[in-house]
């Protein structure tokens, strides 16, 4: 498959050459423009449509963000398509012959627009860099050549064509875009830390193209179920996989063939916008690896070839023909190598490492381990899979899984090949502590689900489960929990699975708060366990003697969620301690001037009309109720859930009247059987016979084909005949 690949990135280059010497670089310039603009509309095409499959037919399996549904599913890899299109775009605009200029504005501000809009930051600074750099060359150009009003012309629409098109790009931007845009994570920077010990260890031949995201697991050290495909650089990319010399000569080869010449003249505007395109998707893959994506690759070589290829180019090379390229060994050999690539793929087929894995669990989530077939079938698959991926982690441990379910031999050989390919596997630790803990090793088991959560902590729910469960004592808990700020979620789902009148709990949610006092979870579920210990009248957790001391606490934690930005959170809380302190009223009305800040948070308006019953003011619950009603009603769903949910309230309270409006309320938003069944509960208890009917009616139509809640609305027409029959 490699050798296919990178024969027909040469042929690729090789065509690219020879229409460069014969047409020109603004050939490749346009075609590259062409393609960008292609792929920029069925991207925000798939946008607009809202599709979920690319093209309608295939549904990714790891896709990026919703603006990188297209043919070129990662946003980065899409920013780097879009840049070199741009740069294309802009020595099109500036100094095309044929190609019309009006054209090359209107899709370059295009190109910009969606490069914003994919969230890429890499992609972004690229494309500023690269601006500035046609900004710069134009001037120096055409400063040279004496026309300075022509440069200042030029680099003036240049520039407001593209800022036109980021500032599209900014009017069109989402939340999500604006989040990727701020986040300031450094793990591709760590990645390039934790490849270094990996090329130590194979300088001179690498580990083969395409082992990097099986061999690099025992490299890693960072917690998360995370597969890293590629160093995410492409100089450290090409080291690892290739070797050093090989690396070295294909580097040396790139820079050699953009030498700049020793002539000074003018730059060509065309020929600069490719180049510095060229240039800064090679400086975007410094961080952002495109470069193993065909069509970043094929639009890279094509743009290398047509400068390469043209007869004169004054910026970086010196005049030339491409003579090696007529060559007849050299013609011969490219298609020669390109079949022996196709008959190779053909033969052996393709077997990536990530598609592998989807297969094989997808075949372990089917099987049926009651029969006797499925684990000497998937165990067969399995060991094909790891001869053709020696260092994979995930093929040992899904082996593991497989003897463990089917319950024949032991898993421990596969759990100790998994941990010794990646010792960061949560998964893995997960699962030998089940196999301990089955063989009464109950230390060690607890002791694994402490690394299972500490190095994975999507699995701190499971392991807090595990650990619930087979502990006997407070001192078994506690070796489960991870040393440092992550255990906080541990200890804090740990209080979760215990009853509120043990006296642990507190213990576990105050170790969690000690443990990571910046962890709002933990502030939260303290302060939310003391105030219910403080509602109750008779308390275990915060009698009369320790109250004090529990208000004390809870005020700390609502101030510390203040502090740390849970503005909405800390202002419920804040209104149940005023409740806990016996004024309710003083906590409604803290939460009628505060939930008006926060429209969309249900919490706050819940927690006002529930402060408002404690009251006994009616006026302060139909208020309540009103305003969580205006907030809600944003949807006919959402207003039909809270104004059902409000008419459930009053209901509980036997207040008939009231919880009839609210249910009719509720059933002009969206009509339901059951709604129609409640309505006529609300009003048969209201005494308003004829509506109770009607109701009835409407909610037995609604419900002909579900029988049970058919037969519930019989027994609730029976009860209202009854009674129509007292009434007489």
């Amino acid at each position: 498959m490699e050798a296919l690949k990178w024969s027909s990135y040469a042929a690729a280059f090789c065509a690219a050459c020879w229409l460069g010497s014969r047409r020109g670089v603004e050939a490749g310039a346009s075609l590259i423009l062409g393609s960008a603009a292609i792929l920029a509309i069925v991207t925000l095409g798939h946008r607009v449509v809202g599709a979920t499959r690319v093209f309608g037919l295939y549904e990714p399996l790891h896709a990026g963000t919703h603006w990188a549904l297209s043919p070129l599913l990662n946003p980065n890899n899409l920013a780097g398509y879009m840049n070199l299109g741009a740069l294309c775009g802009l020595g099109l605009l500036s100094g095309s012959k044929w190609f019309p200029r009006w054209l090359a504005g209107l899709i370059v501000c295009v190109l910009g627009a969606v490069t914003f809009l994919t969230g890429s930051r890499a992609g972004l600074v690229a494309l500023t860099v690269g601006g500035l750099l046609f900004t710069v060359l134009r001037v120096r150009a055409l400063s040279i050549e004496r026309r300075r009003r022509a440069a200042l012309a030029q680099v003036g629409v240049a520039a407001g064509v593209l800022a036109f098109g980021v500032a599209l790009g900014v009017a069109g931007a989402t939340k999500a875009t604006w989040q990727e845009l701020s986040d300031l994570g450094t793990m591709k920077i760590r990645l390039l830390a934790w490849a270094q010990p990996m090329l130590v260890d194979f300088p001179l031949t690498g580990v083969g193209r395409g082992a990097f995201e099986t061999v690099f697991p025992a490299y890693r050290n960072g917690p998360g179920h995370v597969m890293y495909q590629y160093a995410e650089n492409f100089p450290m990319q090409w080291c690892v996989e290739w070797g050093v010399p090989v690396a070295l000569l294909a580097l040396v080869g790139l820079g050699w063939a953009f030498r700049p010449t020793r002539r000074r003249r003018p730059v060509d505007a065309v020929g600069a916008g490719v180049v510095i395109g060229v240039f800064v998707t090679l400086l975007q893959n410094l961080v952002d690896l495109g470069l193993e994506v065909p069509a970043v690759s094929y639009a890279t070589v094509v743009a290398i070839g047509f400068v390469y290829g043209r007869r004169r180019w004054g910026l970086v090379l010196a005049e030339t023909r491409a003579r090696g390229l007529t060559n007849p060994i050299l013609a011969a050999s490219i298609p020669l190598a390109l079949l022996l690539g196709y008959v190779g793929t053909v033969l052996r087929g393709l077997h990536p490492a990530v598609l592998e894995r989807d297969e094989l669990h997808a075949a372990y989530a089917r099987a049926d381990f009651d029969g006797e077939g499925a684990q000497p079938h998937l165990l067969d698959r399995l060991r094909t899979a790891t001869l053709r991926h020696p260092a994979d982690p995930y093929f040992p441990l899904l082996a593991a899984l497989v003897v463990q379910r089917s319950g024949h031999g032991s898993p421990l050989p596969f759990l100790s090949r998994a941990l010794e390919r990646d010792v960061w596997n949560g998964r893995a630790h997960l699962a030998l502590a089940e196999v301990l803990f089955a063989r009464h090793a109950r230390n060690q088991a607890l002791l694994e689900l402490k690394l299972a959560a500490e190095r994975e902590p999507a699995l701190s729910r499971r392991t807090a489960e595990l650990a619930s469960s087979w502990a006997d004592s407070e001192r078994d808990l506690m070796r489960a929990v991870p040393s440092g700020p992550s255990g906080a979620s541990v200890l804090v789902l740990l209080a979760d699975r215990r009853p509120a009148s043990d006296r642990l709990k507190l213990k576990l949610l105050q170790a969690a708060v000690e443990t990571n006092p910046s962890a709002a979870d933990a502030q939260s579920a303290l302060a939310r366990y003391l105030i219910d210990e403080l509602l109750k009248s008779e308390s275990g957790g915060c009698g009369e003697e320790r109250r004090k001391r529990c208000l004390e606490l809870a005020e700390a934690a609502v101030a510390h969620l203040s502090n740390a930005g849970q503005s909405v959170h800390a202002l419920i809380l804040r209104a149940r301690l005023l409740a806990a302190e016996g004024r309710p009223g003083d906590g409604e009305a803290m939460l009628a001037d505060g939930c008006s800040r926060y429209p969309r948070n249900q919490e706050c308006f819940s927690e006002r009309v529930r402060l408002a019953g404690l009251t006994g003011n009616e006026e302060a619950i139909v208020r309540a109720e009103r305003s969580f009603l205006q907030a809600a009603c944003v949807s006919s769903s959402a207003c039909r859930s809270v104004a059902e949910r409000l008419g459930d309230i009053r209901a509980s309270r036997k207040q008939w009247a009231q919880a009839l409006y609210l249910y009719s309320r509720a059933v002009d938003s969206e009509p339901t059987a059951e709604l129609w069944l409640k309505v006529a509960r609300a009003a048969a208890n209201s005494a308003q016979v004829d509506s109770a009917t009607v109701a009835l009616r409407r909610a037995e139509t609604l419900s002909a084909n579900e029988p049970q809640l058919l037969e519930k609305i019989r027994a609730e027409s029976k009860r209202l005949a009854d009674a129509r029959a007292r009434l007489r």
